[in-house]
């Protein structure tokens, strides 16, 4: 039973990204009616102790509209360091729909660095 527990905890760490600075990203989510303000939020890794949450900002909104509840990847321009596990992304210049398979973990979650840049 033990080395089970231990499998599963390994595997949900497996799974986790954690952004590192500032840059162009690859991001794996959700994006979902903002349960706190008006508007949406970006899940990375739904669910999970290192869950991550982007405001989709008022302009971003618009192109947003037609994933919303569905898996997705976007690319999206991180400028400012995260605040703990909320952020916001400068600009998003591509989403993509992404069909969820269970035997791909790492694919599906967390995020990506394509090109670091430096923080504002």
């Amino acid at each position: 039973m033990k080395t089970l527990f231990a499998f599963i905890v390994c595997l949900n760490a497996y799974g986790a990204t954690t952004p590192s600075g500032c840059g162009t990203f690859d991001v794996y989510g959700v994006i979902e009616k903002n349960q706190k303000a008006p508007g949406y939020v970006f899940l990375v890794n739904k669910g999970t102790l290192s869950e991550y949450q982007f405001v989709i900002t008022d302009e971003q909104e618009l192109k947003a509209a037609p994933y919303i509840d569905r898996s997705i990847k976007l690319r999206g321009k991180i400028t400012k360091k995260l605040n703990g596990q909320q952020g916001q992304f400068s600009s998003i210049e591509s989403y993509t729909d992404v069909v969820p398979d269970p035997a791909n973990l790492k694919g599906l979650n967390g995020l990506t660095l394509i090109k670091k840049e430096k923080c504002r």
